[in-house]
Protein backbone atom coordinates (compact mmCIF):
# COMPACT_ATOMS: atom_id res chain seq x y z
CA UNK A 1 0.00 0.00 0.00
CA UNK A 2 1.27 3.44 -0.91
CA UNK A 3 2.28 5.96 1.72
CA UNK A 4 -0.16 8.85 2.29
CA UNK A 5 0.70 11.72 -0.01
CA UNK A 6 -1.89 14.41 0.77
CA UNK A 7 -4.25 15.83 3.36
CA UNK A 8 -8.03 15.42 3.22
CA UNK A 9 -8.60 19.12 2.55
CA UNK A 10 -6.63 18.93 -0.71
CA UNK A 11 -7.82 15.63 -2.17
CA UNK A 12 -9.54 15.55 -5.57
CA UNK A 13 -11.48 12.78 -7.36
CA UNK A 14 -9.20 9.95 -8.46
CA UNK A 15 -6.86 7.45 -6.83
CA UNK A 16 -5.71 8.80 -3.47
CA UNK A 17 -3.94 7.66 -0.30
CA UNK A 18 -4.59 9.46 2.97
CA UNK A 19 -3.95 8.92 6.65
CA UNK A 20 -7.08 9.56 8.69
CA UNK A 21 -8.94 8.54 11.82
CA UNK A 22 -12.40 6.97 11.88
CA UNK A 23 -14.68 9.25 13.89
CA UNK A 24 -18.07 7.70 13.09
CA UNK A 25 -19.25 4.45 11.52
CA UNK A 26 -22.65 3.11 10.49
CA UNK A 27 -23.65 -0.14 8.74
CA UNK A 28 -26.98 -0.99 7.13
CA UNK A 29 -28.28 -3.58 4.71
CA UNK A 30 -29.07 -2.57 1.11
CA UNK A 31 -31.49 -3.97 -1.46
CA UNK A 32 -29.31 -6.83 -2.77
CA UNK A 33 -28.83 -8.19 0.77
CA UNK A 34 -25.27 -6.96 1.21
CA UNK A 35 -24.10 -4.60 3.92
CA UNK A 36 -23.03 -1.04 3.31
CA UNK A 37 -20.63 0.46 5.84
CA UNK A 38 -20.36 4.25 5.96
CA UNK A 39 -17.45 5.79 7.84
CA UNK A 40 -16.45 9.39 8.46
CA UNK A 41 -12.67 9.76 8.38
CA UNK A 42 -10.84 12.87 9.52
CA UNK A 43 -7.39 14.35 9.86
CA UNK A 44 -6.37 17.74 11.18
CA UNK A 45 -7.34 19.44 7.87
CA UNK A 46 -10.84 18.13 7.16
CA UNK A 47 -13.28 15.24 6.93
CA UNK A 48 -14.68 13.00 4.20
CA UNK A 49 -16.43 9.65 3.85
CA UNK A 50 -15.44 6.13 2.96
CA UNK A 51 -17.91 3.38 2.02
CA UNK A 52 -17.61 -0.39 1.75
CA UNK A 53 -20.02 -2.92 0.22
CA UNK A 54 -19.64 -6.43 1.63
CA UNK A 55 -21.58 -9.40 2.99
CA UNK A 56 -20.05 -8.94 6.47
CA UNK A 57 -19.84 -5.77 8.58
CA UNK A 58 -16.48 -4.05 8.85
CA UNK A 59 -15.97 -4.96 12.49
CA UNK A 60 -12.18 -4.48 12.23
CA UNK A 61 -12.66 -0.77 11.59
CA UNK A 62 -12.47 0.77 15.05
CA UNK A 63 -13.81 4.23 15.80
CA UNK A 64 -11.03 6.44 17.14
CA UNK A 65 -8.24 4.45 15.44
CA UNK A 66 -6.01 5.85 12.69
CA UNK A 67 -5.64 4.09 9.30
CA UNK A 68 -4.01 4.60 5.94
CA UNK A 69 -6.75 4.49 3.29
CA UNK A 70 -6.04 3.96 -0.39
CA UNK A 71 -8.63 3.85 -3.15
CA UNK A 72 -10.76 5.68 -5.69
CA UNK A 73 -12.23 8.93 -4.45
CA UNK A 74 -15.22 9.70 -6.66
CA UNK A 75 -18.80 10.87 -6.86
CA UNK A 76 -21.39 8.10 -6.42
CA UNK A 77 -25.06 8.34 -5.43
CA UNK A 78 -24.74 12.12 -5.26
CA UNK A 79 -21.76 12.31 -2.88
CA UNK A 80 -17.97 12.19 -2.93
CA UNK A 81 -16.49 9.28 -1.00
CA UNK A 82 -13.69 6.75 -1.02
CA UNK A 83 -15.23 3.69 -2.67
CA UNK A 84 -14.31 0.44 -0.85
CA UNK A 85 -10.74 1.59 -0.13
CA UNK A 86 -8.00 -0.68 1.16
CA UNK A 87 -6.85 0.22 4.65
CA UNK A 88 -4.07 -0.49 7.15
CA UNK A 89 -4.02 0.44 10.82
CA UNK A 90 -1.16 2.68 11.97
CA UNK A 91 -1.64 1.81 15.63
CA UNK A 92 -2.19 5.44 16.52
CA UNK A 93 -5.27 6.91 18.22
CA UNK A 94 -5.20 10.69 17.82
CA UNK A 95 -7.21 12.77 20.26
CA UNK A 96 -10.28 14.60 19.02
CA UNK A 97 -8.46 17.91 19.56
CA UNK A 98 -6.06 16.95 16.77
CA UNK A 99 -8.84 16.30 14.22
CA UNK A 100 -11.15 18.53 12.21
CA UNK A 101 -14.73 18.64 13.39
CA UNK A 102 -16.62 15.61 12.00
CA UNK A 103 -20.33 15.50 11.20
CA UNK A 104 -22.48 12.77 12.73
CA UNK A 105 -23.24 9.93 10.33
CA UNK A 106 -26.99 9.59 9.88
CA UNK A 107 -28.68 6.46 8.48
CA UNK A 108 -29.62 8.28 5.28
CA UNK A 109 -30.36 6.29 2.10
CA UNK A 110 -28.78 8.07 -0.85
CA UNK A 111 -29.81 5.52 -3.45
CA UNK A 112 -31.68 6.49 -6.63
CA UNK A 113 -35.17 5.06 -7.02
CA UNK A 114 -37.29 4.55 -10.14
CA UNK A 115 -40.17 6.59 -8.76
CA UNK A 116 -40.92 8.40 -5.54
CA UNK A 117 -44.60 7.47 -5.79
CA UNK A 118 -45.91 3.94 -5.33
CA UNK A 119 -49.37 2.43 -5.64
CA UNK A 120 -51.03 2.09 -2.23
CA UNK A 121 -51.47 -1.52 -1.14
CA UNK A 122 -55.27 -1.35 -1.29
CA UNK A 123 -55.37 -0.03 -4.88
CA UNK A 124 -54.99 -3.46 -6.49
CA UNK A 125 -57.83 -4.95 -4.42
CA UNK A 126 -60.10 -1.98 -5.17
CA UNK A 127 -59.47 -2.23 -8.93
CA UNK A 128 -60.15 -5.99 -8.83
CA UNK A 129 -63.55 -5.55 -7.16
CA UNK A 130 -64.53 -2.69 -9.48
CA UNK A 131 -63.88 -4.97 -12.46
CA UNK A 132 -65.81 -7.84 -10.86
CA UNK A 133 -68.85 -5.66 -10.10
CA UNK A 134 -68.75 -4.13 -13.59
CA UNK A 135 -68.66 -7.62 -15.11
CA UNK A 136 -71.64 -8.80 -13.03
CA UNK A 137 -73.65 -5.69 -13.98
CA UNK A 138 -72.87 -6.14 -17.67
CA UNK A 139 -73.90 -9.81 -17.51
CA UNK A 140 -77.19 -8.92 -15.78
CA UNK A 141 -78.01 -6.27 -18.40
CA UNK A 142 -77.24 -8.73 -21.19
CA UNK A 143 -79.49 -11.43 -19.67
CA UNK A 144 -82.31 -8.93 -19.18
CA UNK A 145 -82.09 -7.82 -22.80
CA UNK A 146 -82.21 -11.44 -23.96
CA UNK A 147 -85.20 -12.20 -21.73
CA UNK A 148 -87.34 -9.22 -22.76
CA UNK A 149 -89.94 -10.38 -25.36
CA UNK A 150 -90.07 -8.63 -28.69
CA UNK A 151 -93.07 -6.33 -29.12
CA UNK A 152 -95.96 -7.86 -31.08
CA UNK A 153 -96.95 -6.20 -34.33
CA UNK A 154 -100.53 -5.46 -35.36
CA UNK A 155 -102.15 -5.54 -38.78
CA UNK A 156 -101.66 -2.32 -40.71
CA UNK A 157 -104.54 -0.37 -42.21
CA UNK A 158 -108.15 -0.02 -41.19
CA UNK A 159 -108.24 -3.32 -39.25
CA UNK A 160 -105.25 -2.55 -37.00
CA UNK A 161 -107.33 -1.05 -34.20
CA UNK A 162 -109.88 -3.88 -34.11
CA UNK A 163 -107.15 -6.56 -34.26
CA UNK A 164 -105.29 -5.05 -31.33
CA UNK A 165 -108.49 -4.81 -29.36
CA UNK A 166 -109.37 -8.44 -30.03
CA UNK A 167 -105.93 -9.65 -28.97
CA UNK A 168 -106.00 -7.82 -25.64
CA UNK A 169 -109.65 -7.80 -24.60
CA UNK A 170 -111.06 -10.65 -22.49
CA UNK A 171 -113.72 -12.68 -24.29
CA UNK A 172 -112.47 -11.81 -27.77
CA UNK A 173 -112.03 -14.58 -30.37
CA UNK A 174 -109.10 -14.64 -32.78
CA UNK A 175 -109.52 -16.06 -36.29
CA UNK A 176 -108.17 -19.56 -36.90
CA UNK A 177 -104.40 -19.78 -37.30
CA UNK A 178 -102.12 -22.74 -37.98
CA UNK A 179 -100.40 -24.24 -34.93
CA UNK A 180 -96.65 -23.77 -34.75
CA UNK A 181 -94.88 -26.34 -32.57
CA UNK A 182 -91.42 -25.03 -31.72
CA UNK A 183 -90.26 -27.42 -29.01
CA UNK A 184 -91.30 -29.11 -25.83
CA UNK A 185 -91.13 -28.45 -22.14
CA UNK A 186 -90.65 -31.58 -20.02
CA UNK A 187 -92.21 -33.66 -22.82
CA UNK A 188 -95.17 -31.29 -23.36
CA UNK A 189 -95.27 -29.43 -26.69
CA UNK A 190 -94.84 -25.69 -26.93
CA UNK A 191 -97.43 -24.24 -29.36
CA UNK A 192 -97.05 -20.53 -29.93
CA UNK A 193 -99.94 -20.02 -32.39
CA UNK A 194 -102.85 -22.26 -31.30
CA UNK A 195 -105.46 -23.30 -33.89
CA UNK A 196 -109.14 -22.49 -33.57
CA UNK A 197 -109.67 -25.97 -32.12
CA UNK A 198 -107.28 -25.01 -29.29
CA UNK A 199 -109.43 -22.05 -28.38
CA UNK A 200 -111.63 -24.35 -26.27
CA UNK A 201 -108.67 -25.05 -23.99
CA UNK A 202 -108.42 -23.85 -20.43
CA UNK A 203 -105.16 -22.06 -19.69
CA UNK A 204 -103.27 -21.15 -16.56
CA UNK A 205 -100.41 -18.70 -16.07
CA UNK A 206 -97.42 -20.74 -14.83
CA UNK A 207 -94.75 -18.08 -15.20
CA UNK A 208 -91.28 -19.65 -15.04
CA UNK A 209 -87.98 -18.13 -14.04
CA UNK A 210 -85.81 -19.51 -16.85
CA UNK A 211 -86.10 -16.42 -19.09
CA UNK A 212 -88.07 -18.52 -21.61
CA UNK A 213 -91.16 -16.46 -22.41
CA UNK A 214 -92.63 -19.15 -24.67
CA UNK A 215 -93.64 -21.62 -21.95
CA UNK A 216 -95.26 -19.39 -19.32
CA UNK A 217 -98.88 -20.47 -20.02
CA UNK A 218 -100.08 -24.11 -19.64
CA UNK A 219 -103.28 -25.01 -21.51
CA UNK A 220 -105.43 -28.15 -21.22
CA UNK A 221 -107.65 -29.25 -24.13
CA UNK A 222 -111.09 -30.78 -23.62
CA UNK A 223 -109.57 -34.22 -24.32
CA UNK A 224 -107.12 -33.79 -21.45
CA UNK A 225 -103.99 -33.23 -23.56
CA UNK A 226 -101.85 -30.24 -22.68
CA UNK A 227 -99.52 -27.78 -24.36
CA UNK A 228 -97.44 -24.79 -23.34
CA UNK A 229 -97.72 -21.46 -25.09
CA UNK A 230 -96.87 -17.81 -24.62
CA UNK A 231 -99.19 -15.10 -23.34
CA UNK A 232 -100.52 -14.25 -26.80
CA UNK A 233 -101.31 -17.90 -27.40
CA UNK A 234 -102.95 -18.13 -24.01
CA UNK A 235 -105.30 -15.27 -24.83
CA UNK A 236 -106.14 -16.92 -28.12
CA UNK A 237 -106.88 -20.26 -26.45
CA UNK A 238 -108.68 -19.00 -23.37
CA UNK A 239 -109.09 -15.32 -22.70
CA UNK A 240 -109.92 -15.98 -19.05
CA UNK A 241 -106.75 -18.02 -18.38
CA UNK A 242 -108.52 -20.94 -16.88
CA UNK A 243 -111.49 -18.97 -15.63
Amino acid sequence: MDEPNEDIISIKPGEITVKATITHKYSHRIKNGNLMTDAVIADKTGTTKAVWFSKQPKDNLVIGSEYIFSGNYRLKYGRLALQSPQYKATGEKPSTDELAESPIVLPARNYPTKSAWKWPEWAGVAIFWVLVIAGIAAYAVYNHSQATPAPTTTNQGSNSGSSSSQASSPGSTLPPAPSTITGNHNGISEIHTPTQADSDSKCTDVTSYDYDWDDDVLCTRPDGSQFYTNYAGGYAADSAFGG
